[in-house]
């Protein structure tokens, strides 16, 4: 399954998608003070409580960020936790839609 998380400002926005569809979704408070290990533990809890096995279940994670700082503190939870490296998405990327701004770097990847 693919671990999808839009870090915001405010909130961290987190899916969990079998193929196109859904399965999960939780939101956790933006905190730049936590660690890899914190967000994972408030992960493991929240994916616990549904019965989902997150080492198991998750085969890819894609981040989204306009936290830089919090974009890092997720690959390393990623790197650790699966031992491979998180896609990570930004305005570099080609998805078939113009971004029309004057800076497009400016504007936050969500």
């Amino acid at each position: 399954m693919l671990l999808t998380v839009d870090i915001g400002n405010t909130n961290i926005h987190i899916g969990l998608f079998d193929r196109t569809t859904l399965r999960h979704e939780w939101r956790l408070s933006t905190d730049i003070r936590r660690s890899p290990d914190e967000y994972r533990a408030l992960l493991m809890t929240l994916a616990g409580a549904e019965g989902v096995p997150m080492v198991r279940a998750v085969t890819g994670v894609a981040i989204g960020s306009v936290v830089p700082v919090l974009t890092e503190t997720w690959q390393r939870l990623c790197r650790r936790w699966w031992g491979y490296e998180a896609f990570v998405m930004d305005v570099s990327l080609d998805l078939g839609m113009a971004v029309r701004v004057r800076e497009p770097r400016r504007v936050g990847v969500d």
